[in-house]
C-alpha cells in the first residue's frame, strides 16, 4: 500500500500554464475512481478545465532495493543447492521426505517474520536464513540417516529441520 501527499502548488504549477493558472481548492477537487475514467471535466470557478492523470494500475514490482524471491524461485535456488535431483536418484523411496524438507527450507527462506521459533526460543530469521543457505546434499542425507537411526518418531519434521 502506498500513501501519497498530494502537493496542490506543485499540481497547479504542472497541471496549468503560466498563462491559464486557475486556483484550486481543496473542495474543488473531486477524487478519480480506481473503476472510473481517468479522465475527467471538472468546474471550476465557472469554467471547465480538462484535468486527467498520469497514472497506471500494474502489478509489476518495480523496488529493486527490496527483493525478497517467491516461494517457487527460492524452492528452485534451494533445489540447486542441495542437489535434488541426485538425491532423488540415490532415494527414490524418500521422495515425500524430500519434497517436505525442500518445501519447509523454501518456507523458511521465504518468511517475512523477524523471528523463527526453535526450540521454543524466538531466533532472529536472517540468521536461520543463513543457516539454511549452507545446506548442501550430504546435509540432507544426514537428516535423512538420523530419521531412519531414531529411536522415536519425529511428528513435527519442520521443527526438527530448522533445529538441525
Amino acid at each position: 500500500m502506498l500513501f501519497i501527499e498530494l502537493n496542490t502548488e506543485k499540481l497547479k504549477e504542472l497541471t496549468y500554464s503560466q498563462t491559464q493558472y486557475v486556483s484550486v481548492s481543496h473542495s474543488d477537487v473531486r477524487p478519480i475512481t480506481v473503476e472510473g475514467d481517468r479522465s475527467i471535466q471538472q468546474k471550476v470557478g465557472g469554467t471547465a478545465v480538462d484535468c486527467s492523470t498520469n497514472t497506471k494500475i500494474t502489478t509489476e514490482i518495480n523496488n529493486k532495493d527490496y527483493s525478497i524471491l517467491s516461494y517457487q524461485e527460492e524452492l528452485e535456488i534451494f533445489k540447486k543447492q542441495i542437489d535434488y535431483d541426485a538425491i532423488r536418484l540415490d532415494m527414490p523411496y524418500q521422495k515425500d521426505q524430500l519434497d517436505e524438507i525442500v518445501n519447509i527450507a523454501a518456507e523458511v527462506l521465504t518468511t517475512t517474520k523477524e523471528t523463527i521459533r526453535v526450540n521454543r526460543e524466538e531466533r532472529p530469521a536472517p540468521v536461520i536464513k543463513a543457516q539454511f543457505r549452507k545446506l548442501n546434499a550430504e546435509h540432507i542425507r544426514f537428516v535423512f540417516d538420523s530419521l531412519d537411526n531414531s529411536t522415536t518418531e519425529v511428528k513435527n519434521i519442520r521443527a526438527m529441520m530448522i533445529k538441525h
